[in-house]
């Protein structure tokens, strides 16, 4: 915690939100973290906190201006924008826990687990939301995977849009590298330089689970920042056990004119990692920040949010029952159950609604497993998942015994 007094925490007001006449009655069940990732431009992964950002309260306010000027003079990485692949989820739940509180993972999450699906945090918001997506999902030995459609695999942007790159230069001037009683403040000094020392090329997210009625989620989000322990705790700012939780921090900037905030969708995307808090800037036209506000997670659920829910719940349930009880196989081997997994299907997700759900033919699939691939590093893959990963799945469940 910063040696000042840190803003009281406030509510913040709630847009009117569809109201349903049903009561709901599937929730999510609790947070449970699995681990960290690092995800770099690249598509390589390791499961550490390396851009992990503490948060930094900036008096004064400052201007961003210098900084988004600088950010957009950058070309934007090959895969900015594109949809990742799963891979480094899949990994993380298989991999030896990073945090001393945690079990091994593989004899709770996909070794012993039915009706596990496994995703991003922005698709699931999409589908609680109520919001279009079009997915590419697997259903590889009872767990379906579900990956959002890259439409344009072959685009690069040519530069950071304005609203990228605010959003960035707000990241820069509320976050440092390391704690601030190190010594380092490189926040204020980011605002004042215009010196962007962001890693835009990668992304600190947490692995985590919830249960969701019968339904086992597992999924990987962003976490923009944490909070110092405080000093008095004694308290290691290191995140190897799951004190870090708690010090979560979400940070947003808009304008101080036009739409008022998204609640709804903010509430949400912190909600599903269960972040306590999210730290908003108001910027006026010439990108400075004229005032900040803090809110609590809890403090901003709209009305209808246990409903959004559960209609969610409803379209997940059904997508997977489809697959699992689908007959058409005419295109599958016979063989191996690597074999009989290997299937791509295209999903379209409408307002709460299960639209087409339609099986891409080989020449569609080859393109879909190869759209983030270094041609001098191809990577094997059973329908959407890395075949060496879906191996080691498998290997997991035959010595774990019965599923539960």
């Amino acid at each position: 915690m910063n040696h000042h007094k840190a803003p009281a925490l406030e509510s913040a007001p709630v847009n009117n939100p569809d109201s349903f006449s049903t009561s709901a009655s599937v929730t999510l069940g609790d947070c449970r973290f699995i681990s960290h990732v690092t995800v770099k431009q690249d598509g390589s992964y390791e499961f550490t906190n390396s851009a992990m950002r503490y948060f930094v309260e900036t008096t004064p306010p400052p201007s961003l201006h210098s900084l988004v000027q600088n950010i957009q003079k950058k070309r934007p990485f090959r895969w900015f924008n594109h949809p990742k692949h799963l891979d480094s989820i899949i990994a993380g739940c298989l991999s030896p826990s990073t945090t001393s509180e945690l079990p091994s993972l593989e004899e709770h999450i996909l070794g012993t687990r039915k009706n596990v699906i496994l995703t991003w945090r922005g698709i699931l918001t999409k589908i609680f939301l109520g919001e279009s997506v079009t997915l590419h999902v697997s259903l590889i030995d009872g767990i379906l995977y579900m990956e959002e459609e890259d439409t344009k695999p072959k685009w690069r942007a040519r530069r950071y849009t304005f609203g990228d790159a605010i959003g960035m230069a707000f990241e820069d001037a509320y976050t440092c590298a390391k704690p601030k009683r190190e010594g380092q403040n490189q926040a204020h000094r980011n605002a004042s330089t215009g010196e962007s020392l962001a890693q835009v090329d990668t992304q600190w997210g947490n692995v985590i689970t919830r249960t969701l009625g019968d339904l086992n989620l597992v999924f990987c989000g962003e976490v923009d920042a944490v909070r110092e322990s405080d000093p008095a705790s004694n308290t290691d700012d290191g995140t190897d056990t799951l004190d870090f939780l708690g010090r979560r921090i979400e940070l947003k900037c808009k304008s101080s004119k036009g739409k008022s905030a998204p609640w709804p969708r903010w509430h949400m995307q912190s909600h599903l990692l269960a972040v306590p808090e999210i730290f908003i800037g108001y910027r006026d036209d010439s990108s400075k920040i004229i005032r900040t506000r803090l809110v609590r997670t809890q403090d901003i659920k709209p009305a209808s949010f246990e409903e959004r829910i559960e209609k969610g719940y409803h379209v997940l349930k059904e997508l997977k029952e489809r697959l699992s009880t689908s007959t058409d196989t005419s295109n599958l081997e016979s063989g191996t159950s690597l074999n009989a997994n290997d299937n791509i299907w295209k999903v379209a997700i409408g307002k709460w609604t299960l639209g087409p759900v339609t099986r891409l033919g080989d020449a569609e699939a080859q393109k879909v497993k190869r759209r983030r691939e270094d041609p001098s590093r191809p990577i094997e893959r059973v329908g959407i998942v890395p075949k060496a990963l879906v191996e080691a799945i498998q290997a997991n469940r035959e010595g774990s015994g019965t599923l539960v």
